[in-house]
């Protein structure tokens, strides 16, 4: 994904066959594109052109490599960039001027995360992270359970089972983690352990985020609903009802069976968790044309890996839609 409305360029992808460039407008790049071609036709190529050409003229990038040998040319990109521009500059620039100039106008719009790679992963995305808007207000608790609840709405749309109460369970998770400050990938611990739920009750408390107008009536509405929810782990044995170990009473089950299958991916320990379960870099740099995002994942796995690009698609495609003010992503 890669936009801007400054100014009207043309991106190089080619070379026609009387070897002039071939170009597109920029505006080309607001829809989707396919590549296609054999092994080794120089798809990976292609594409890294064509970042380089969009990042070039002032357009925020978002990169999902789902091999990881592309990003080794990204980042080889990037630097022969800075290289480009470091020798540009003026030769009675001071080191350190040179190098401010270098990362404000290259390395710091790059992030780069690295997931399931031989490198360790020091970028990830919480999920349930209020974001600063450009106000400089936060997001209400509503908008990021909304956009959780919408991403995932996006990747189960055919085929989870009990769809409606899926994505009703997870906008009580979802609200009450958010609340307590707390990442996604405790989700199925607050299902499934007993004791997180005190804990859980403490962070909200300890963060004050229920204390906002805007967020203590959704707050406080879901968390009874949750409450009422988890209640189902209890049953009657002896005469007297106390919370049930696993395996839990049938109606706990058919009522979060479906979110527990849906969020194992996420339970920290899996791969995919990783990237999820901290916050590292803040997602509307590039909503707001200031940053470039790019991800590879070396995961041989093929559901974690399916998961992993699904996740992180959705989440953006519908961060920018749900969580971000009108027109910051376009």
């Amino acid at each position: 994904m890669a936009t801007t409305k400054t100014r009207r360029v043309r991106i190089p992808i080619g070379t026609k066959k009387d070897g002039t460039p071939l170009t597109l407008d920029i505006s080309a790049f607001h829809r989707g594109g396919y590549i296609a071609g054999s092994a080794g036709a120089g798809k990976s190529e292609t594409v890294i052109k064509v970042v380089d050409s969009v990042v070039r003229n002032g357009a925020p990038a978002i990169v999902i490599d789902d091999a990881g040998r592309s990003f080794a040319e990204l980042e080889r990109s990037v630097a022969n960039y800075a290289y480009d521009l470091r020798k540009a500059m003026p030769e009675e620039w001071s080191r350190e001027t040179a190098l401010r100039v270098l990362k404000n106008k290259v390395l710091s719009r790059f992030t780069f995360a690295f997931v399931g790679d031989s490198r360790p992963n020091h970028h990830a995305i919480d999920l349930l992270k209020p974001r600063r808007l450009p106000s400089g207000e936060r997001e209400s608790v509503a908008q990021v359970t909304i956009g959780l609840v919408k991403g995932y709405e996006a990747v189960f749309y055919k085929d989870i089972d009990q769809r409606q109460t899926f994505l009703q369970s997870l906008e009580y998770l979802g609200c009450a983690l958010c609340a307590a400050g707390r990442p996604v990938s405790e989700a199925s611990t607050l299902l499934l352990d007993p004791a997180y739920w005190p804990f859980l009750l403490r962070e909200i408390d300890r963060m004050g985020i229920v204390r906002d107008p805007r967020n203590e009536e959704y707050v406080t509405e879901r968390l009874h609903r949750l409450r009422q929810l988890l209640d189902l782990r209890f049953s009657k044995r002896n005469g007297d009802w106390s919370e049930h170990p696993a395996p839990f009473p049938r109606p706990f089950e058919e009522q979060f069976g479906s979110t527990l299958r849906a969020l194992r991916p996420l339970e920290r320990g899996y791969p995919v968790s990783a990237f999820f379960e901290t916050d590292t870099f803040e997602p509307e740099r590039v909503a707001y044309r200031d940053g470039v995002f790019v991800m590879t994942n070396d995961i041989s796995d093929d559901i974690y890996r399916s998961t992993l690009n699904l996740l992180t698609y959705c989440f953006w495609e519908r961060m920018l839609r749900y969580r971000m003010p009108k027109g910051a992503g376009e």
